[in-house]
């Protein structure tokens, strides 16, 4: 194998690198406590499970988080699991050895300055796929190249419908808006992810009940709220979305202490 020019000792490559073939979970981490660590421990097995990828024991994976984190106070720690090395071909051979790898990033006050949050809806559009919808696979172009369009437009976030118009979710938030006093999210059993945010704020009802349901861009646009939850950067109330803008401070004070409290107790 050849790598910039150079030649490699090794023949084989992870299958993460060349097909994608695995899945991740990012948490975040505060003063070493890792928030909501049951419910992305509960995305690795499932993942792991459906992927039929051998999952290392928990407290080896919480062990290197810990090492990982340690010192940087605030952290986005990125958890990797790869079915392992291999030659060329998509087949799985017998004798595969899983993979992780874990990266921690300091989270500085630059990351969370932001307090305004314009968005719009993509171009851009999610591809269908029922049976690796909910899963957090490596398989992220589509995120790629929604990132990009955002940066090119200008915009702080986009969201994105699939190829049947469906609304589904942010670039790497999942969506929550207001209709006639009832929070809704999408429906999300053709592609998309269940994020560990969402999941927290729907079983606190920290907005009172969620509904899942097919989501219209008309539904978007007559919407008088609209948040976007992330594991990183919590619950964002967006401000201006397609032009239209929101009034929505009592909101965001309401989410701001809930994240708040959140990142003290755990």
């Amino acid at each position: 194998m050849w790598m910039n020019g150079e030649k490699q000792p090794q023949s084989e490559l992870d299958r993460g690198l060349q097909f994608g073939d695995g899945h991740f979970t990012t948490l975040r981490v505060e003063q070493g406590q890792m928030i909501w660590w049951p419910s992305h421990w509960q995305r690795l097995q499932e993942a792991s499970e459906r992927l039929a990828i051998p999952l290392p024991a928990q407290n080896e994976i919480q062990a290197c988080v810990k090492r990982a984190s340690a010192g940087l106070g605030s952290a986005a720690v990125k958890i990797i699991l790869t079915r392992g090395d291999s030659a060329r071909g998509y087949g799985i051979g017998a004798g595969l050895s899983s993979n992780f790898y874990i990266t921690a990033t300091e989270i500085t006050p630059r990351h969370l300055t932001k307090t305004e949050l314009k968005a719009d809806f993509a171009q851009f559009k999610l591809a269908q796929q029922p049976v690796f919808a909910g899963l957090k696979t490596l398989n992220r172009l589509e995120q790629v190249w929604l990132s990009r369009e955002r940066d090119m437009r200008g915009l702080d976030e986009l969201i994105a419908c699939d190829s049947a118009g469906h609304v589904i979710a942010a670039t790497s938030s999942n969506v929550l808006y207001r209709n006639n006093g009832i929070w809704y999210t999408p429906q999300l059993d053709n592609c998309g992810i269940f994020g560990v945010t969402l999941k927290q704020l729907i079983q606190q009802q920290v907005l009172g009940p969620v509904e899942f349901c097919e989501t219209t861009v008309d539904a978007i646009r007559s919407a008088d709220a609209l948040v976007l939850s992330n594991c990183i950067l919590g619950p964002r109330v967006v401000s201006e979305f397609a032009g239209k803008l929101f009034d929505n401070g009592k909101l965001e004070r309401i989410l701001q202490q809930w994240w708040d409290s959140e990142l003290s107790q755990n």
